[in-house]
């Protein structure tokens, strides 16, 4: 009901206000933008020629003394901050690209790539409709969509640890908003975003499905430019950064977060191993990948024109929520749910799919319980709670984050192998 959305709205903008308060507050503490100072760092050993994947690998220091822009320097060891990330996780285009602050002083660089998150999280809800639902314009369900981001724990975890994955995120939907009117645009921003690429993975995998391939060939080319470049810079050969790629994407299959192979670890903690994350990756890969195949196979390429603008926003999150499962990701990454949100939104409001009243109550319901859990307050529980008692709170919103990724998933199969018995076509660009 009107009186109902009105409320939602209301109450997630003011949680939303909250989670802005927090992100400003957190990002500027001696611990805040910690993911960020990998970059900041490593882009030490860029100025200094020094390959920085190499300098982690070996625990090289920067050499001193180190001279900033805005009159700062640092004189003495160490040059990174205390208790902050090391890691420079992503590949060389962002490296470089972020690089660029390691010319700042500490305070300064967080300052502004805090003021570059914040912005991007302001801008990607308002892009994730402008890609779907062009003729939304401002209605109820369109701030609910827009709120619903800003009330998002994983918006608020990306801000504050300074992560890459907005940036990446709005890269993603710059390619898909792009990617038939500019296709230069479309490859270089898809280029970049591939350098994280476990959550770009979806985007590059629905090119391949449309054969985009002159899309494809520029974002390959701009990764490819960027590593040439990063060896040139320091001196060592391409395949060194190549293989040091590796070891980074090794280093992080063990670690902890909201993707399928750690909630297993969990519960049998002695039964995983490198093999036995490859099968339980391959095996869910399959299980997404075969239905699929056989939908797009058999009923795809018969659709209509519109009805495959609605076709593919199915298959799009089906890949993004397939891709959360399945490769290592920390709750930061959970921002593209929000396509999740658009999608059943939009969906149930036009009744796109033509389901029964109860159905549509369902999904809402499922929807607004996602919701809730996925805004939960971490950071206030951090400071209420025993650490104890927060550690198991922790795992569990973890383990339940997996299970609701889980059930969207399953979801979004069940409306996709709906289209075909449609009596009536709508495409995603008129849910609006």
């Amino acid at each position: 009901s009107n009186a109902l959305a009105i409320a939602a709205i209301i109450g997630m903008a003011l949680w939303s206000f909250l989670g802005f308060v927090y992100m400003i507050r957190d990002s500027l503490s001696a611990s805040g933008s910690i993911d960020f100072h990998s970059y900041w760092y490593s882009g030490h050993f860029v100025r200094q020629g020094t390959d920085p994947y190499e300098a982690f690998l070996s625990e090289q220091q920067p050499q001193i003394p180190v001279y900033y822009l805005d009159g700062k320097a640092v004189t003495a060891q160490p040059v990174a901050q205390p208790g902050l990330a090391i890691v420079p996780a992503n590949t060389a285009p962002i490296v470089l690209l972020l690089s660029l602050f390691s010319f700042f002083s500490w305070p300064l660089a967080k300052s502004v790539w805090l003021i570059v998150n914040l912005l991007l999280a302001l801008m990607i809800p308002w892009m994730v409709l402008r890609l779907w639902f062009p003729n939304a314009g401002i209605r109820s369900e369109s701030l609910i969509i827009v709120f619903s981001f800003w009330s998002l724990l994983a918006t608020r975890m990306a801000v504050i640890t300074g992560q890459t994955t907005l940036v990446v995120f709005a890269l993603m939907l710059l390619t898909l908003m792009t990617m038939n009117k500019n296709w230069v645009l479309s490859g270089i921003a898809l280029g970049i975003a591939l350098s994280k690429y476990s959550l770009s993975m979806p985007v590059l995998l629905f090119l391949l499905f449309k054969r985009k391939s002159n899309v494809i060939a520029l974002a390959l080319a701009a990764q490819a430019i960027g590593l040439l470049g990063l060896s040139i810079l320091t001196n060592v050969s391409p395949m060194q950064v190549w293989h040091e790629y590796i070891l980074m994407i090794g280093g992080h299959l063990g670690d902890k977060g909201i993707h399928l192979v750690y909630s297993i670890y969990r519960l049998m903690p002695d039964a995983i191993s490198t093999p036995v994350f490859f099968s339980i990756t391959l095996l869910s890969t399959f299980i997404v990948g075969a239905p699929l195949a056989y939908w797009l196979k058999r009923y795809y390429f018969s659709l209509p024109d519109n009805v495959r603008s609605l076709a593919d926003f199915h298959i799009v999150t089906i890949l993004m929520l397939w891709t959360l499962l399945v490769v290592y990701h920390r709750e930061y990454d959970v921002v593209i749910w929000i396509v999740f949100v658009a999608f059943v939104i939009y969906g149930v409001r036009a009744n796109v799919w033509q389901l029964s009243r109860e159905w549509r109550r369902g999904l809402t319901l499922f929807l607004a319980f996602s919701m809730l859990w996925l805004s939960r307050p971490q950071q206030m529980l951090a400071t209420l709670l025993p650490d104890q008692v927060f550690r198991v709170w922790e795992q569990a919103g973890q383990t339940l984050v997996t299970l609701i990724l889980m059930a969207c998933l399953t979801v979004t199969f069940i409306l996709l192998y709906r289209i075909p018995s449609l009596q009536v076509y709508r495409s995603a660009c008129q849910y609006g």
